[in-house]
């Protein structure tokens, strides 16, 4: 082979792509060696994790690679890229909320904080609202003044001016509703200015004093017709540091309201209200200004009045004089006990004697003279059948001696016979129940009982069986109670007893559920009812038109009778609701067995209205029992049944705060016998 020099002999060979195990000719020192590239990309991995530590900072340059190609950047560019990409490539949440997180920079170190930890400090940065307002320095009123207020529920602001304007455009309206003064009286009275002090004063002082002293008489035509009522367009004379204007009364009206202050509050031409449990009134809470309904307010004044009387010392002697009150047609009114004595029909001292009062005579009350009257009178002897009388009353020893004959006897107190009955043992009969008392043997009775066959029996002085029933012992039924006796085996009963209706429940509380994912309920919460202490478990479900769900599964027990299930509903609800108001729950489910398609349809649902028993969910509610439900996909022994509870806010629910589920009780029927396995 020819000598060929190495630049041409590496030129001749042919392009391989780097994999890693390639042999790369080095010369260590003078010795010929070979490298691979990975032993090259270890080596330089292991230098650069080897290096120094360093703070990033401008200008800094990074190495890249883009589509196959290497290059660098600066750390500067970075940063900016960085910063726009969070800015337009997350899509923007509205509104926030809770546990949503942010990004800090404190003294330079980043940190995550949680949103609700933000919203708290600003809480506790700023205060209350009435301590915000009382830190604040005093302000000079101006137009271009700004005021934060809420429309239909939107944040908005208001300058002054136009707060101003309306409050007058307002006033304007409330002058123009009000009647006129047709005939001026020295009394009336008009508001005034003084200073900056808002005043009134009447006709007569403000003619009496400013108007003589001001005005002279003959600048007056008092000849001219008087003009009454005032319109529109009317002038009057005016003075100005000594120089006599005309002057429109509509300005007139302008300057009045525009000049009133904001501190005077009139009352007189306002309509009378008639109260209703939900008008509302300011009220100063410690410092805090809030409001209260008429409602509240007159709860809290019947508890302290109650509270007031139930601190009185009680009346240990009741006078004449003294007072109670009373209602009279709606109206508060006070009565003596002597007129209510008198009312009652009743004297100071002992109750009053009958009207007649013949000795030995029971009396009875009349009730149209509100008087005890004469009423039975007592006999000493019983008479004879068609003798007695509804008026008179018997003595003891009467009673004693009319069951002298067998037609009176009393045995209530006669001596036990101490024995077991015989048959020539006699016993009272009615006769035919024509009312005729007669003797009869207990032999007779036998006999009326039953002959010795099948149809009139009498086994209670056989041997007992001695062993347990078996399914083919035989028993004495009374075929349709219609008296008529026949023979039937133990396994009947077994077998009646599996037919009637003999029902068991099971319940479901809220932590065995779980949210749908499609339009599922909030997620499993607790609330403690903080008086005693009580936790529960619930799902919030909201009103409106999206019906939210949550679902279980269960195995039914083993002794259902596979038919139709009812169920009842646990629940209450959110605060700010209202007694009165509905809420519907709807149920639905579906049997899976060995087999069976997961995903197939719930059977038909049905729906149980509840009327809400106290506000803001104070009061625990159990809903009627549902309609009769049929669980779908043929039930059979050990299928796991799918159950779905939802909010039904199609029908008649009213309820706009979320409904709370505790938890659901399923009753069903069992007729099965339960088989080991």
């Amino acid at each position: 082979m020819a000598d060929v020099f190495f630049k041409d002999f590496v030129n001749g060979l042919s392009v391989d792509a780097v994999g890693g195990g390639e042999k790369i000719p080095v010369v260590d020192g003078t010795v010929t060696k070979y490298q691979t590239p990975d032993l090259i990309k270890a080596y330089i991995i292991a230098g650069l994790t080897a290096s120094g530590a360093v703070t990033p900072t401008t200008g800094d340059a990074l190495i890249m690679e883009r589509s196959g190609t290497e290059g660098t950047f600066d750390l500067d560019a970075l940063c900016d890229y960085i910063y726009a990409y969070l800015w337009t490539n997350p899509s923007e949440v509205t509104p926030a909320t809770s546990a949503d997180k942010l990004i800090l920079n404190r003294a330079g170190t980043k940190y995550s904080i949680d949103i609700d930890t933000l919203g708290a400090y600003f809480n506790t940065s700023n205060g209350s609202l009435g301590a915000q307002i009382a830190a604040l320095s005093a302000a000079t009123l101006a137009d271009s003044d700004e005021y934060p207020l809420s429309q239909g529920g939107t944040a908005k602001k208001v300058t002054f001016a136009n707060l101003s304007a309306r409050v007058q455009a307002q006033f304007n309206s409330y002058l123009a509703a009000l009647s006129a003064v047709v005939t001026p009286a020295d009394a009336d009275t008009v508001y005034v200015l003084q200073g900056t002090t808002a005043k009134k004063m009447t006709l007569t002082v403000l003619a009496n004093t400013y108007l003589a002293a001001e005005l002279d008489v003959e600048d007056f035509d008092w000849g001219m017709t008087e003009a009454n009522p005032a319109v529109s367009g009317d002038m009057l004379l005016m003075e100005r540091s000594g120089t006599r204007y005309k002057l429109d009364v509509d300005n007139l009206v302008t300057f009045a309201a525009t000049g009133l202050q904001d501190g005077v509050l009139t009352f007189s031409g306002l309509a009378a209200a008639s109260p209703n449990p939900a008008d509302m009134f300011t009220v100063d809470d410690s410092g805090t200004p809030k409001k209260l309904t008429l409602a509240n307010l007159e709860t809290k004044l019947w508890v302290d009045y109650a509270a007031y009387v139930n601190s009185l010392s009680p009346v240990s002697t009741t006078t004449a004089t003294d007072r109670i009150y009373c209602l009279q047609g709606g109206t508060p009114k006070y009565v003596t006990p002597a007129v209510l004595s008198a009312f009652m029909n009743v004297t100071t001292g002992d109750v009053i004697a009958p009207v007649a009062t013949t000795q030995y005579n029971v009396p009875q009350w009349d009730s149209a003279a509100k008087t005890l009257t004469d009423g039975l009178s007592v006999v000493t002897t019983v008479r004879f059948t068609g003798s007695e009388s509804d008026s008179a009353l018997p003595t003891e020893q009467a009673v004693s001696e009319a069951v002298e004959d067998i037609t009176n006897l009393d045995i209530d107190g006669a001596t036990d016979i101490g024995a077991a009955l015989v048959d020539a043992d006699l016993f009272i009969v009615d006769d035919g129940a024509g009312g005729t008392n007669r003797k009869a043997t207990m032999a007779r009775l036998k006999t009326y009982i039953g002959s010795g066959d099948v149809a009139g029996l009498d086994i209670d002085g056989t041997a007992d069986i001695g062993a347990g029933l078996a399914s083919t012992d035989l028993i004495i039924v009374d075929d349709g109670a219609s008296g008529t006796n026949r023979k039937s085996q133990v396994s009947r009963i077994k077998t009646y007893l599996e037919t009637v209706g003999h029902y068991a429940n099971i319940y479901v509380d809220s932590s065995k559920m779980h949210p749908c994912t499609t339009n599922g309920a909030a997620a499993l919460a607790k609330n403690e009812y903080g008086t005693n202490d009580v936790d529960l478990q619930y799902f919030a479900f909201d009103g409106g038109a999206t019906e939210e769900r949550v679902q279980f599964s269960i195995v039914m027990p083993e002794d259902w009778n596979r038919g139709t299930i009812k169920a009842k509903f646990y629940w209450s609800s959110a605060s700010g609701s209202t007694a009165g108001d509905t809420v519907e729950w709807g149920l639905k489910a579906n049997a899976l067995g060995d087999n069976s398609a997961i995903d197939a349809a719930l059977g038909t649902p049905q729906i149980v209205s509840d009327t809400l028993l106290g506000s803001s969910g104070t009061k625990m509610q159990v809903t009627p029992a549902t309609p009769a439900i049929t669980v779908g996909g043929s039930a059979s022994l050990n299928n796991l049944i799918v159950f779905e509870i939802y909010r039904n806010t199609d029908g008649t629910d009213n309820m706009a705060e979320d409904a709370w589920l505790f938890g659901l009780n399923i009753q069903y029927q069992r007729n099965q016998t339960v088989a080991a396995w």
